[in-house]
């Protein structure tokens, strides 16, 4: 989430709700997955909500990009379920065993 051109940031202040969070269980050097909720408050104005979604890795600048509405929430939801849903019926594939 950035502050628009005319925003002075040093008077600013950035706004964030609880990050949810997404680490790969099986493997912790996996970027972690990271969604917030972003404004931004300037003597001029605030900035609306944003949700920032980030990839987060060990030393090293996160990788990040802005949803702007429901639409685009509604795609980034709809990439996240995609992968679920072929891994849920992939489950039968492999043996069983206890979750590590």
């Amino acid at each position: 989430m950035h502050p628009g051109p005319d925003d002075n940031v040093e008077d600013g202040i950035m706004h964030t709700s609880e990050a949810v969070v997404w680490d790969m269980p099986l493997n912790r050097d996996f970027p972690r997955m990271q969604f917030d909720l972003v404004s931004f408050d300037t003597p001029q104005h605030r900035t609306s909500a944003v949700l920032e979604v980030s990839a987060v890795e060990k030393n090293a600048v996160p990788k990040s990009f802005d949803v702007h509405n429901g639409a685009e929430l509604d795609q980034v939801i709809s990439e996240l379920k995609r992968p679920i849903d072929v891994l849920e019926g992939w489950r039968g594939y492999l043996p069983r065993g206890e979750a590590a």
